[in-house]
């Protein structure tokens, strides 16, 4: 649900660029809400937003990036209502750092792409481990690959 609304919500901004009016704003919006009330991680839905408009534009002009302060609004109270409800579930023995939890994300992030092209073991749950461990440091190697070849495509695209 949270990745259909959220896509819906898209495609109504696409035409709210093309044809700015009160309806495709609405339709946005809407979608939004009911993304974010399916799924707390759609909250980066109003960055995914100005990314359109900068890929459009090709440049930040800030006057044509007001229209999306509603959709930030609601981002940060879905954003704090998530960080209230899920503060309970979070370990006050958490002993990680910065640094360390960043290294996680990656790490996750990592093995989400290893697992699209090596489907196996499908779980809901996903433990935070309770040490660091060597491993987890291939996440940083696969990050930085990918924003290499991001940059190597931008250079080798330019005209």
């Amino acid at each position: 649900m949270y990745t259909a609304f959220f896509l819906l919500g898209l495609l109504g901004y696409q035409e709210y660029l093309k044809r700015p009016k009160p309806l495709w704003y609405g339709l946005t919006l809407g979608a939004m809400l009911l993304s974010c009330l399916s799924k707390p991680a759609a909250v980066v839905f109003p960055i995914v937003m100005s990314l359109l408009v900068l890929v459009k534009d090709r440049k930040f002009i800030f006057k044509n990036y007001l229209h999306a302060i509603p959709f930030y609004v609601v981002a940060l109270i879905f954003g704090l209502i998530t960080l209230g409800t899920q503060s309970e579930a979070i370990s006050d023995s958490d002993s990680f750092t910065f640094f360390d939890r960043l290294t996680l994300g990656f790490w996750a992030n990592a093995r989400y792409l290893y697992r699209f092209f090596a489907p196996g073991y499908h779980s809901t749950m996903h433990p935070i481990p309770s040490e660091m461990r060597s491993i987890f440091y291939v996440g940083w190697s696969v990050m930085l690959a990918f924003v290499g070849v991001l940059i190597a495509s931008r250079r080798t695209g330019k005209k």
